[in-house]
């Protein structure tokens, strides 16, 4: 059975302080719809994952009334409907997965990730506001990649919640709720506190778990083969790779725009 994931709520995560951006709930899906300078329209789903819910061709159909020419969209790792698989492209980076049906027991995981597990163990759950958490996100080197979006801390679907073991020493991470499904959103730590992310994931896990979720989507990282990729994977049961699908709405406009573009790897070309 389908299940709706939380990127199937009319609540964006990130809002666009790009002119040329707009956010549009789509059959069903949060999209982005780019004003590119050649007066065509590119459409791709938010920061994030795409999971669909109707037809690639009724997508098609909505996507062409809206005058869009092209889409790119980042497959969630439990699609399985036929029509998207079949036009999917699999990269070398991967998405981390874990069942929250049977979860991995301390003991699965490293040495280090053990330790930073049972240490975890003593630090105090905190409430926190999605406004204190955007401040502490604000903060994190790695938000720099993300330029034209703005956290958008009244979305729905969302669950904020932070971990502290001492005044100096926090980790806060966002969950998206979905139906079954929990997306691993975005994470923030106090410099001293970066190592309790992995305890907080966890036990987050247990749970989610105990609640009858029954899947937790760790994403992956910002490019293939880096840092947070690697991370989570050592934290996730298992790991597929990343599929997209990248879709021509439009044959005739995408052939025009196309002619004098070198070919490279950017989607649309003259993107």
């Amino acid at each position: 059975m389908k299940h709706l994931t939380f990127y199937n709520y009319d609540a964006q995560l990130f809002e666009s302080t790009n002119p040329a951006l707009s956010y549009r709930y789509v059959c069903g899906s949060q999209m982005f719809i780019y004003e590119l300078e050649n007066g065509l329209k590119h459409a791709a789903n938010v920061d994030g994952f795409f999971m669909p819910t109707v037809s690639i061709d009724e997508l098609k159909n909505t996507l062409a009334s809206l005058g869009v020419s092209t889409a790119y969209l980042n497959l969630h790792p439990s699609l399985i409907e036929p029509d998207y698989i079949a036009l999917a492209e699999e990269s070398d980076a991967i998405v981390g997965i874990q069942s929250l049906a049977e979860l991995p027991l301390p003991n699965d995981y490293s040495k280090s990730i053990r330790q930073k597990l049972k240490q975890a163990r003593q630090a105090d759950w905190v409430p926190i506001t999605s406004e204190l958490f955007s401040a502490l996100y604000a903060s994190q080197h790695y938000t720099e990649q993300k330029s034209d979006l703005r956290l958008n801390v009244q979305v729905g679907h969302c669950e904020w919640i932070g971990l502290a073991i001492s005044e100096s020493e926090f980790s806060y991470a966002c969950f998206g709720i979905g139906e079954g499904i929990v997306e691993y959103l975005l994470a923030a730590s106090s410099d001293e506190g970066r190592w309790l992310q992995a305890g907080l994931l966890y036990r987050m896990m247990e749970r989610y778990s105990s609640e009858g979720f029954e899947m937790l989507n760790l994403g992956g990282g910002i490019s293939p083969g880096d840092g947070l990729e690697k991370y989570k994977r050592r934290l996730a049961g298992d790991a597929v790779p990343k599929r997209t699908v990248r879709l021509v709405v439009d044959e005739a406009a995408f052939r025009v725009a196309s002619k004098d573009c070198e070919p490279g790897t950017r989607f649309p070309p003259y993107f």
